[in-house]
């Protein structure tokens, strides 16, 4: 659909008639659009169109008429022509009319719309745009009214013909004009009104009964994971507007797959619905698709619009509380040697189903007499650089994992490394997996839910538990949905009285063995949590804190939630990677510790198995080392607000702590991360888990 009303205004000098236009398609509206005004004060202008039906002739042979539509503002298609109606076009204007001039012209060729604003487009042997008897229903320049005595309101008629006019312009060359419901290219009805002043040009597309064109494009298309998800899109979208004419019908709707670059793919799916899904995609691509509809007639439509990008592929979250998969220190005891690994099988005794890609643990170390750091990964691949805890002499140290599970030969394995010179015992619990096609979609936010040193402070006491409201109803509100049934959180400890650990719990359920923050007396100690809520009118929506030793105070700062819902994302396990290092400029990061007050920032998307756009947010791990003095980072979307969740490490003692955070595309970041620092200079590694989209 296109303009259905033009006006061109340009000096009475240049113009010299008025030109009528008759057009075949549906027509968008549109106002009169001035161009090249000779004076500084315009006559304003308007106009109504009539359509009349001749009924026969009187006894004078003069044809007789019926109005069959008046009133027919600027702005308006003409609809419902038959070969042989009148158009009468009511002029009226502040100035003083003098001429008025009117032809049947084309309205696009070949789907670009014509326009005219001067003298020589309304020519027809000069532009070749018009005809000057439409048809032989009028003979030639019958349309044309001079004014002798100048008036503010004046009217112009033509009977509107249906054929087509092929001839010869002055330059040799030939034209074709033709009107009618046989032709989809529009036609128009186009008037020139010469005033004192100046010059005026309007035009009606006109709509013949009968005419089919191609239908309008569909709009509002999306793309959705499809179930499987594996290589699929569902994409859907809304209908054409235009089936593209009187009797026509959409005999179907083509949906078409794009890459990154906007070349098409030869993935589509045809469908008479409205969705439709995409197969043979490659997960972890990104797509966009476009629709284009087909008529009954044949026509097709232009493409519509992109949809968002998609990536095909990905998993969904299944919590499983704290399910025991290794702990060393139990008979037989087994501690991890020197520079050694532990490979662990995870299955369904472990809570783990089968097909599951990948797994978030909760892994604590202790019984070290060496410094070291342990590294979780598939079995089956190499060990990476990425480092998940660090650890001094007799420390006991947790921290989340989220890794891929072994395929093949080594399906369910997962190997964790030793770096230290000495052995260690390790305790390893499953939280949850990651798997195609069942579980929930992941949702980023940043709330906090608990803070006891707000004043009135109120620590947590030794043995004591802290139930916390997560999702429902809270006050304050934290817009944690009711029908989450799991959360991301940062548990810092802070100003505790002696050495211990928190476990945080789904309120209602029986308190695990799993050490969620291990503190010691005095120092700040950060976690990741990942944690089913409490189910049932009781504890639905809640969680619980233990405290196993001392006064200590607990901030809880929420990350993020697992629910059903389809706007939520799906996660895309990586082997873990180092993505920016400071020591060695990985990521193309800056070189050198990260100052006092300041951060360094890197690209994530399109490094590191990250594609370069449609992922919101990725999982992570911040190691800091080379600290002379307490150190605090933060990890948040480049260019974007920091968030208050944070890693303390103190003088000399590398510390690790998983994350998640959304990537930054504000100007001029794209698909970045920003790590920034409040305390002593230190450096910064970052480990990639996954990304979500």
């Amino acid at each position: 659909m296109k303009t259905s009303f033009v006006s061109r205004r340009i000096p009475a000098v240049l113009l010299a008639f008025v030109v009528l236009l008759a057009s075949g398609v549906v027509a968008i509206g549109a106002g009169p659009i001035k161009v090249a005004e000779a004076e500084t004060a315009s006559p304003t202008f308007s106009a109504t169109a009539t359509v009349s039906k001749q009924t026969g002739v009187d006894g004078n042979g003069n044809p007789t008429w019926e109005v069959r539509t008046s009133g027919i503002a600027l702005g308006t298609t003409i609809d419902g022509l038959e070969d042989g109606d009148k158009i009468t076009v009511d002029l009226l204007t502040t100035g003083q009319i003098t001429m008025v001039q009117a032809r049947l012209c084309k309205g696009e060729t070949a789907g670009v719309e014509v326009l005219y604003a001067s003298t020589t487009d309304m020519n027809p042997t000069q532009a070749g745009k018009c005809v000057l008897n439409p048809f032989g229903k009028m003979t030639a320049n019958s349309a044309e009214k001079e004014v002798v005595s100048p008036f503010k309101r004046e009217s112009i008629e033509l009977i509107v013909g249906v054929g087509t006019d092929t001839y010869f312009k002055q330059s040799g060359s030939q034209t074709t004009v033709q009107c009618g419901p046989a032709y989809t290219d529009d036609c128009k009805f186009v008037v020139k009104v010469l005033t004192q002043d100046t010059n005026e040009f309007i035009s009606y597309r006109l709509n013949y009964a009968s005419q089919v064109e191609p239908p309008s494009a569909p709009t509002a298309v999306k793309a959705a994971v499809s179930n499987p998800a594996s290589g699929r899109a569902n994409v859907s979208w809304t209908a054409s507007s235009s089936t593209g004419g009187v009797g026509a019908t959409i005999s179907n709707y083509t949906a078409t797959a794009y890459t990154s670059a906007g070349v098409a793919t030869t993935y589509t799916c045809v469908t008479v619905t409205t969705s439709c899904t995409v197969t043979g995609l490659t997960n972890s691509t990104p797509y966009t698709f476009k629709v284009k509809a087909k008529n009954s007639a044949d026509y097709f439509s232009a493409d519509s619009a992109a949809s968002a990008v998609f990536l095909p592929g990905g998993t969904r979250f299944t919590a499983v509380g704290a399910k025991l998969a290794l702990n060393t220190a139990t008979a037989p005891v087994s501690p991890i040697t020197a520079n050694g690994t532990k490979t662990v099988t995870l299955g369904t005794t472990q809570g783990v189903a089968a097909g599951a890609t990948a797994v978030v643990l909760n892994v604590t170390v202790s019984g070290s007499t060496a410094a070291g750091k342990i590294t979780v990964y598939p079995a089956g691949v190499s060990k990476p650089s990425a480092e998940h805890l660090n650890f001094t002499s007799a420390a006991v140290v947790s921290n989340q994992v989220v890794v891929p599970l072994g395929t093949g030969a080594n399906a369910g394995k997962i190997v964790l490394h030793n770096s230290a010179t000495s052995t260690a015992q390790l305790v390893v619990h499953v939280m949850g997996y990651y798997k195609p096609d069942t579980g929930l979609n992941f949702t980023a936010t940043t709330k906090r839910a608990l803070q006891t040193a707000t004043a009135p402070a109120t620590p947590l006491a030794a043995a004591a538990t802290r139930n916390v409201q997560i999702a429902g109803t809270t006050t304050p509100a934290l817009g944690i949905p009711a029908d989450a049934t799991s959360v991301v959180l940062n548990v810092t400890v802070s100003s505790a009285t002696a050495a211990g650990f928190l476990t945080v719990f789904p309120k209602g359920a029986i308190k695990p063995g799993v050490k969620s923050v291990n503190f010691i007396a005095g120092k700040s100690t950060s976690n990741l949590v990942t944690v089913a809520l409490g189910t049932g009118l009781t504890n639905g929506g809640g969680i619980s804190i233990f405290n196993s030793a001392g006064s200590t105070n607990v901030t809880v700062d929420i990350v993020g939630y697992y629910n059903s819902a389809t706007t939520g994302s799906r996660f895309f396990p990586l082997n873990p990677i180092r993505t920016a290092n400071t020591v060695d400029g990985t990521g193309g990061v800056a070189v050198g510790k990260i100052a006092t007050g300041t951060s360094k920032s890197f690209r994530v998307a399109s490094r590191s198995g990250v594609p370069t756009t449609g992922v919101k947010s990725v999982a992570y791990n911040l190691t800091m080392s080379g600290q002379t003095a307490t150190a605090t980072m933060q990890v948040y979307p480049q260019n974007g607000l920091r968030l208050s969740n944070a890693l303390t490490g103190y003088a000399n003692v590398p510390v690790s702590i998983a994350g998640m955070a959304n990537l930054g595309y504000t100007s001029p970041a794209l698909g970045g991360l920003s790590v920034y620092n409040t305390g002593g200079a230190a450096n910064a590694a970052v480990d990639l888990a996954g990304y979500f989209s």
